[in-house]
């Protein structure tokens, strides 16, 4: 019983570690007089996960390459940047570069965090991590209906969603039984719909049905490159739809769709090599869809980095998710969120500090193993 407990509070400790990293990634936005320092905690927090997590549990795991081996289609964006830039010498490439550049320290981080700390302990870790997102969205969600906090640019009814969601899946996919899985759907679907969080919701009450499939299926790879393919297809159609039905149900985000496809297929340089731009100035003429993201990630990259870096981007996904499966874990679920979730929201830039970004990206690189870890973590709590 005693060792249960340090075993917990040692994963509660990365938890917080991790969190941290997280959070001052949105703090240094409330407050631009601690921004170098938030950004210095940023970086050294995440560094001290990996380091705490092997000095914690005293091993360093062997490294497994082949886990991590679709690193390679990330690994290639800035080198391919640079080519560019060598070659065309445009200032664009140059900024598209750098950028990528600044997300390669957290890919190499990581990537170094997951080769020598074990799967299941950065499984436990994000588990409890996933919980004081939670209760941190809870909270903002509580203080946006009572007046007490007022949304701005970053922290705003998408931020909650994507802090509540995690555990509800970790909650729902763990708890096998029917009745405690209704009352956290239902719970968590109020919950979500309270934030305003619209795509959050989409993604939740789906995950269900993607359950469903999976647990017939047991490909995941296959599964995943579907539902990804589908997503795309159905995106361009919507793009292309008149309707002002379809434009109310999607909040506009159909017409800044079209509007981003039009510009990234707007010559053969920008469609191959992107426009170096975020944000565009749309001629939609809609007052306020001016100046507005793409809303959807794959679109984003598309235009700012070119159809190349998108599919690299694809395959880094894709080549992330095991290809067999005997049951469906947390990690699974939270993928799916996390890949339904760029359909209608952008995640800029690709690979950050910010919640979203480190979910993503860490459940990409524990995905393969993710069976695995989960199984070996109840044999633990069996024996303990």
């Amino acid at each position: 019983m005693k060792n249960k407990i340090v075993i917990n509070l040692k994963y509660w400790l990365l938890a917080f570690v991790l969190a941290t990293s997280t959070f001052f990634s949105y703090f240094r936005y409330v407050t631009t007089d601690m921004k170098d320092l938030s950004n210095k905690i940023m970086t050294i927090s995440y560094l001290l996960l990996f380091l705490l997590a092997v000095l914690l549990f005293n091993k360093m795991q062997a490294a497994n390459y082949k886990k991590i081996w679709h690193s390679v289609f990330i690994l290639c964006i800035p080198v391919l940047n640079l080519l560019f830039y060598m070659k065309f010498n445009l200032p664009k490439y140059e900024l598209m570069f750098l950028e990528n550049i600044n997300g390669l320290q957290i890919i190499l981080v990581t990537l170094l965090g997951v080769l020598i700390v074990k799967s299941s302990v950065l499984n436990s870790t994000l588990n409890r991590y996933y919980l004081v997102a939670f209760l941190f969205g809870c909270y903002y969600v509580f203080s946006t209906l009572t007046g007490a906090f007022v949304r701005n640019q970053y922290l705003n009814e998408n931020t909650w969603g994507l802090f509540l969601a995690p555990y509800l899946i970790y909650l729902f996919v763990t708890y096998k039984k029917a009745v405690i899985r209704v009352i956290v759907f239902v719970i968590g679907s109020l919950l979500i719909y309270s934030s305003g969080a619209h795509t959050t919701l989409l993604s939740f009450v789906t995950l269900p049905i993607f359950m469903f499939v999976f647990n017939r299926v047991k490909r995941p790879r296959i599964l995943f490159t579907i539902l990804i393919v589908l997503g795309l297809f159905l995106v361009y159609f919507m793009s292309n739809m008149q309707s002002d039905l379809i434009n109310r149900i999607l909040t506009y985000r159909n017409l800044l769709w079209g509007a981003y496809l039009d510009n990234a297929a707007s010559s053969f340089g920008t469609l191959i090599g992107g426009s170096g731009l975020w944000v565009i100035d749309n001629k939609i003429g809609i007052n306020f869809l001016t100046r507005l993201g793409a809303h959807n990630t794959f679109i984003s990259l598309l235009n700012y980095n070119g159809i190349i870096v998108l599919i690299l981007y694809l395959c880094f996904m894709i080549f992330g998710i095991r290809k067999k499966a005997n049951h469906f874990t947390v990690s699974d679920g939270v993928l799916y969120f996390a890949i339904t979730f760029q359909f209608a929201e952008s995640n800029n830039p690709l690979f950050a500090y910010i919640f979203p970004s480190i979910v993503f990206f860490l459940n990409l690189f524990i995905n393969k193993e993710s069976e695995d870890a989960e199984n070996e973590l109840k044999d633990i709590a069996k024996s303990n």
